[in-house]
């Protein structure tokens, strides 16, 4: 996946592939080789489209989302003509006709059978939006919607959200523990 795309959004494609033909437990349904190519090619306008959509929910993109959406890109290492890409996707998304059922309809059946994807798409939306302004509620709600629209429950995107916000506070296992039982050191 990496070397077809150059992005990490397509390694993560090429993981998940190669892990179906790989192994015998494999996720919830079959995917072909067009159509991990199809999922590939409306994976990555779909996450910066939503991203854009979710950003304009309050009626104004701010220079934190903005931000937020550049920190996403550079999480991701996307190529100088990806950022281009990502950008006008972006912007596709805060246009006041951008219709978030339509954004996702054709790619919902093709990640059903890779809930990875779905998770991933959520958990790129959540990092950008948390980074930006927050999650106030009209964001909140579109991305709620776009969840559903992939095909994830109400409680496994609260699931997803706790999880962003516990990776936020810096929230680990051992930090837990500590937090939990007041200790500030082992020794």
């Amino acid at each position: 996946g990496w070397l077809l795309s150059g992005s990490p959004i397509g390694a993560a494609l090429g993981l998940l592939v190669g892990h179906q033909f790989d192994g015998d437990a494999g996720p919830r349904g079959e995917l072909g080789a067009a159509s991990a190519a199809r999922v590939h090619e409306l994976y990555f306008p779909a996450v910066f489209r939503v991203m854009g959509h979710v950003a304009k929910a309050d009626g104004r993109v701010s220079e934190q989302e903005i931000a937020a959406a550049r920190a996403v890109m550079a999480a991701l290492r996307l190529s100088p003509e990806q950022v281009r890409q990502a950008i006008g996707f972006f912007s596709e998304g805060k246009q006041p006709d951008f219709s978030l059922g339509s954004a996702l309809a054709e790619l919902r059946p093709l990640l059903r059978a890779y809930p990875q994807l779905e998770q991933f798409f959520m958990e790129i939306q959540l990092q950008a939006t948390r980074a930006g302004t927050g999650l106030s509620a009209r964001p909140r709600a579109r991305l709620l919607r776009a969840a559903n629209y992939l095909g994830l429950a109400s409680d496994e995107f609260a699931r997803l959200e706790a999880l962003r916000r516990w990776r936020m506070s810096g929230g680990g296992f051992l930090q837990g523990y500590m937090r939990i039982f007041g200790q500030e050191s082992l020794g």
